[in-house]
């Protein structure tokens, strides 16, 4: 298992951006809180988040004391790890946990802390210019990815583009090979999201954004499409009851941050996930990186997930109905 990172780590590698952030007795104290144990994942935009949290307190400040056991490099063993109860939280698609729920895993939602603003079809200059124009031409994708199935699902209701039956897919095994494939001319068009979507953009200028799934949902659905949330294992949260609406308040309170002090999360988080600072910024200035927390204690937040469930079992992508079960509203 990983060793802990801990706080002063995380604090030692961002005191010049901290100021006056770091406050020792604050320090102190957390050592008497509730511990709320969880991993981040390399390259995931949780890695933020994480900073945002343990640099400015926040997780003291509403009562727990957030411990990041470390970084995992597989999504698997990331997902695998939070269910086996080796961490208490877990910063992940919202609907990989429903999934997991909806199996009998004991598993909450927490909060959502984006939209499908994060995908995106990309194309090269000469290449489509519209979702229309996805007939006939190669798209590449990662087809065992939910991502790739919510977005094929959309392009064939909202736009009548059947990506299995109009146009050639190319299976790849990650988002950042198939905007690489666009790049170099092996395929037409690419279904990925972030931080790939703007690492690649980054690299090369001339491709571009021809479809934003965020947009679309809002759009046909009335409501945001989320897409990365904040989930919690049920027997740490009834551990400590109100844990979760502490941890949702304080990654809320980092998404604040974050959205306020871009520059200096940037300069701290891009070389962790190793990402070039620039393409990071990018994502944000184009509006594809952005966060929007719904708690789950928000009627409109479980309102948002529950029509978006909605639609993904239309689609069969969810086995069955989600229940109320899967919300955790304190």
């Amino acid at each position: 298992m990983s060793t802990s990172i801990g706080r002063a780590t995380f604090i030692a590698g961002g005191a010049a951006l901290a100021g006056t952030a770091i406050a020792v007795p604050r320090i102190a104290r957390a050592a008497d809180l509730p511990h709320v144990k969880c991993q981040t994942l390399s390259t995931g935009f949780g890695v933020i988040l994480n900073d945002a949290v343990l640099r400015n307190h926040f997780d003291v400040k509403h009562g727990f004391q957030l411990d990041v056991l470390g970084i995992q490099p597989s999504l698997s063993a990331y997902y695998n790890d939070f269910i086996a109860g080796t961490t208490d939280i877990a910063i992940g698609g919202w609907d990989a946990f429903a999934q997991r729920y909806l199996a009998g895993a004991p598993v909450a939602l927490l909060a959502t802390l984006t939209t499908a603003g994060m995908v995106s079809v990309v194309a090269g200059a000469h290449g489509p210019a519209n979702p229309e124009e996805l007939k006939g031409k190669t798209v590449a994708g990662v087809l065992s990815s939910g991502t790739y199935r919510l977005a094929a699902a959309a392009l064939r209701d909202f736009h009548h583009v059947d990506l299995e039956h109009d146009a050639t897919v190319q299976n790849v095994e990650s988002p950042a090979t198939a905007v690489t494939l666009v790049s170099a001319n092996r395929a037409d068009a690419a279904v990925s999201w972030e931080p790939s979507v703007s690492v690649g953009i980054a690299r090369d200028p001339s491709l571009r954004v021809i479809y934003d799934a965020g947009e679309d949902f809002r759009r046909h659905l009335g409501s945001p499409m989320p897409f990365f949330g904040l989930a919690g294992r049920k027997p740490a949260l009834d551990a400590a009851p109100g844990i979760g609406g502490k941890v949702a308040a304080a990654f809320a309170d980092a998404i604040h941050w974050i959205t306020t002090n871009q520059d200096a999360a940037i300069a701290d988080s891009a070389p962790k996930m190793d990402i070039p600072p620039a393409a990071l910024k990018l994502g944000f200035s184009a509006g594809r990186f952005t966060f929007e927390a719904w708690p789950m204690s928000d009627p409109e937040g479980r309102k948002n997930v529950a029509t978006a469930a909605a639609y993904l079992l239309k689609n069969g992508q969810l086995p069955r109905k989600l229940d109320d079960g899967f919300f955790a509203v304190r």
